[in-house]
């Protein structure tokens, strides 16, 4: 059967359906193909610009034929020259839409030439009087509603392509979505190609032959380029369209308005949805789950058709008429209905300025018109004050310190300037000069200001609408910004740091300029106000970010002392990658501020090293400062107790001395001793004197302990019960069998009273070498040799509360100073950069600790026994692998 109509010649060789059942059907090639009737197609498949003719290929019949578009219709009525072409184009990609659309989206709602020819007309009932606009506006707008989701038609070669490792298409990578679709093939190539449809469609035209898109009469002028732009914006914000399409522009004879014919298919896109994009019968035999089957039943909800509906005096609302039965699809299509507002809005925004041509006579308010079924939503909203809300964020009640707002501002200067690091080194071609990354504090106290300046990436007007202005959206943290997969992290992921600087400032501006735009924005705020000033201007000299904030309110926060303010740039920032300078503009005076990373080696002492921890860790850089002590046992004399030393042998107490065989000693990676102090006739006298005082024994034995003579009975565990830390007197026992009275051999007044301390030396067995260790760390920080100097930074920013401390540690390590700085993507601090939450702060200390002791073994100088000591201690103590260690091997 020849089908008319300007879309070629279909040949169809139909068979009944029994379309009750649907259970005797048989598909040649398998289910999940779109088809508004069950039709076998007998034609030709177009595969890279060849026809391939094909027997059983599935081909979704259409609903509508070119012959029903009204912008068709009215060229052909004036004969417009363009109408040859518009009839080859449609004829030349009804098939690509078809048979590749569903390659990739089986279970999506259609997007064939159908949604098409539908987009067209919604955009036609938009339109006041299509007389007004010129052909060449007409069939641009006709070639992009054609051509604007061809980009999702993709061939099996591109299939196999894409799912390379390494396919990147403008910096979005398909290996990462999938790593965001957790691993879901089919899922993930739906999101990519999806993502990057518009850019494709793009492609596509550009590389298109000239030849389709030439005017009429003109051998060398085309439209391709305008074609492809306006196929491109239907997925980008406004401001693209501003800056890339142009509103007043002529070839040939033609005058056209780009802006117009971009904003009216991205509002006649919005507009295609009701059953006629989803038809029930095909829903029903795809079948769609998870986010298709709530984009299809969105669809069905919807009643009429045309959405564009003409009132008194011609002005036009968009209605939508439906009923619904699922409460979670309503609020889906609420949230569509949102969309369209929102595009209603800036759409008549834009157009309002373009002269009386391009003037549409719409209501800025839609018409929705919901019955619901079993249910009913409130008028209520959940609602947000937005005073509350911006002073809890922007308070110490997160921060602690309005001086760490300044952290929160430097911290978002370094995120920009290491993106900007990537994208330039991802971007860079021969010759281009190397990127320096900067970042200014100025201080104008004569104007009153204080700017915080970066050369970062910056920010365009979407990244700002989206992101910036929106309190708790991170631009860090969007799909947009993930698919990228820049290895660096940013430490940004909350939304809210910038609220932080109105701790510093009651009044504050922000001007900046992303690297891919020619645009620079400004934006003023005030504490007080959800009110935003916005301007535009081209400067292509300003780049990156500055942040103006006032002199007085700022310095307040550091006592007004220039050495205070220093001291907290040096203390919270490393500054390797880039440098911060802080520049005294009244004083003519610029300081560099410098933290590197690296310990000074050349200032160690006698003993101390500087143990690399680089190596050993994934994701963290940084060094450690460590004194070595030789504690490995051998003998009695090497253990650290005071006093005379007895062994406890079942029996009775024997003194004994360096000669001692210490195995009796050790028992399950411990040797265990109590420590007893003698107290004689004047010590009994003083004990007195403090418990008089204290009225607590325990107490009153801590005062004198420093100053008595003890003993300690060293015994072996595995058979002995003692007293643990207890006060004794005459009548009771010491340890067994033994009795008080013992005591009076080393002096003790037997009429005094005493007090046994059970003391543990954790020690680790290797053969015949002792290796005693710290365990638990609630022993106190000296014990480690942590006096201070733990400072942990999460991509150059100090953590200020985060204690490193480790569980366990071998003795002959005293640990002087930690300086380590977290780029893992895994190690997220928490809101108020401060610290970690404690699952965090656990693997952070083992794998640190862990790091400490491997470093040790093959840094320090130890002979091949303490060797074999210490890393038999490692394997026993450290066999928990986490996502922070490396092979070290390697």
């Amino acid at each position: 059967e020849k089908r008319g109509g300007g879309v070629g010649y279909f040949y169809w060789v139909y068979f009944v359906v029994d379309f009750l059942g649907f259970g005797g059907i048989m598909f040649n090639g398998g289910i999940g193909f779109r088809r508004w009737f069950f039709d076998f197609k007998i034609g030709a498949d177009i595969m890279d610009g060849k026809e391939i003719i094909t027997k059983t290929k599935p081909c979704i019949k259409t609903t509508m034929t070119l012959d029903d578009v009204r912008f068709y219709n009215y060229l052909k009525s004036v004969k417009s020259p363009f109408i040859n072409g518009i009839e080859k184009l449609v004829e030349e990609k009804t098939l690509v839409l078809a048979n590749r659309i569903p390659k990739v989206f089986d279970t999506y709602t259609l997007h064939d030439i159908s949604h098409s020819f539908r987009v067209l007309e919604h955009s036609y009932d938009l339109i006041s009087d299509v007389k007004q606009l010129s052909h060449l506006d007409i069939t641009i707008i006709i070639y992009a509603a054609v051509l604007h989701d061809i980009g999702m038609a993709v061939s099996s070669e591109e299939l196999a392509e894409i799912k390379t490792s390494d396919y990147i298409y403008k910096e979005v990578k398909y290996s990462s979505m999938k790593k965001l679709r957790d691993g879901n093939e089919q899922l993930a190539m739906q999101d990519f190609i999806r993502k990057i449809h518009a850019d494709r469609s793009y492609d596509h035209v550009l590389k298109d032959s000239d030849e389709r898109y030439l005017l009429p009469e003109q051998s060398f002028v085309n439209f391709k380029e305008e074609v492809a732009k306006v196929c491109s914006s239907h997925t980008k914000d406004h401001s693209w369209i501003t800056k890339f399409c142009s509103k007043d522009s002529i070839k040939g004879d033609y005058p056209f308005n780009l802006q117009f014919c971009s904003l009216i298919l991205r509002m006649g896109d919005l507009l295609d949805f009701d059953s006629n994009r989803t038809p029930p019968v095909l829903y029903k035999m795809i079948s769609p789950s998870g986010f298709g089957d709530d984009e299809w039943k969105q669809h069905f909800m919807i009643q009429n058709s045309p959405k564009v509906i003409e009132g008194e005096g011609g002005r036009k609302t968009i209605t939508v008429i439906g009923e619904s039965d699922e409460p979670k699809i309503h609020r889906k299509f609420l949230q569509y209905m949102t969309c369209i507002k929102d595009a209603i809005t800036s759409t008549l925004a834009e157009i309002k300025p373009m002269g009386k041509v391009y003037q549409i006579s719409l209501n800025p308010s839609m018409d929705i018109r919901i019955e619901t079924k079993g249910y009913s939503f409130s008028d209520k909203k959940l609602a947000v004050d937005y005073h509350a809300i911006v002073n809890l964020l922007m308070g110490e009640k997160i921060y602690g310190d309005p001086k760490l707002a300044l952290r929160e501002l430097i911290q978002n200067s370094i995120d920009a300037c290491k993106i900007r690091s990537e994208f330039i080194r991802i971007n860079a071609q021969y010759g281009d000069d190397p990127y320096e990354a900067i970042i200014k504090i100025v201080l104008n106290k004569t104007e009153g200001t204080v700017g915080i300046k970066d050369n970062g990436i910056g920010m365009n007007s979407e990244i700002i609408t989206k992101y910036f202005l929106n309190i708790g959206k991170s631009y860090y943290t969007s799909e947009s910004f993930l698919l990228k997969d820049y290895s660096y992290k940013p430490i940004g992921n909350f939304g809210i740091g910038f609220l932080a600087c109105f701790m510093l400032s009651n009044e504050v501006s922000v001007k900046t300029r992303h690297i891919d735009s020619d645009t620079c924005i400004s934006i003023d705020l005030e504490k007080d106000s959800e009110y935003v000033v916005i301007s535009k201007d081209d400067n292509l000299k300003f780049e990156g970010t500055l942040i103006t904030l006032d002199y007085t309110s700022f310095m307040d926060c550091f006592d007004n002392k220039m050495d205070d303010l220093r001291e907290f740039i040096e203390t919270y920032f490393l500054t390797d990658g880039f440098s911060i300078e802080l520049i005294n503009v009244n004083d003519e005076n610029t300081l560099q501020i410098k933290n590197p990373l690296r310990l000074n080696a050349d200032t160690a002492k006698k003993n101390e090293f500087v143990l690399p921890l680089t190596k050993y860790l994934k994701g963290i850089k940084g060094e450690i400062l460590v004194k070595h002590t030789e504690r490995f046992v051998s003998s009695l004399d090497d253990l650290d107790y005071s006093g005379n030393a007895y062994f406890y042998d079942g029996t009775d107490i024997i003194e004994i001395d360096d000669s001692f065989d210490i195995s009796k000693l050790y028992c399950e990676e411990k040797i265990e001793y109590l420590s007893i102090p003698i107290i004689d006739d004047y010590d009994s006298s003083e004990l007195d004197k403090y418990y008089d005082v204290l009225e607590d024994y325990d107490e009153a034995f801590d005062r004198i302990i420093d100053s008595v003579k003890c003993v300690a009975i060293f015994f072996n565990s595995s058979g002995a019960y003692y007293f643990d830390d207890s006060i004794i007197e005459k009548g009771d026992y010491i340890i067994d069998e033994i009795e008080f009275d013992k005591l009076t051999e080393f002096g003790q007044d037997i009429n005094s009273k005493t007090k046994i301390y059970h003391k543990k030396i954790n020690i680790h067995k290797c053969r015949n070498n002792y290796l005693p260790f710290h365990s638990g760390n609630k022993e106190p920080l000296w014990m480690y040799g942590l006096r201070g100097g733990r400072d942990v930074y999460v991509r150059n920013i100090l953590i200020k509360d985060y204690n490193y401390r480790p569980d366990i540690l071998a003795s002959i390590l005293i640990i002087e100073k930690v300086k380590i700085d977290i780029f893992n993507k895994k190690i997220i601090p928490s809101v108020s950069r401060n610290g970690f939450d404690k699952e965090t702060t656990d693997i952070l200390n083992y794998a640190i600790n862990k790091a400490i002791h491997l470093s040790a073994l093959d840094h320090l100088k130890l002979n091949d026994t303490k060797k074999k000591t210490l890393n038999s201690f490692i394997k026993k103590y450290f066999q928990e692998k986490t996502f922070l260690e490396t092979d070290r091997n390697n």
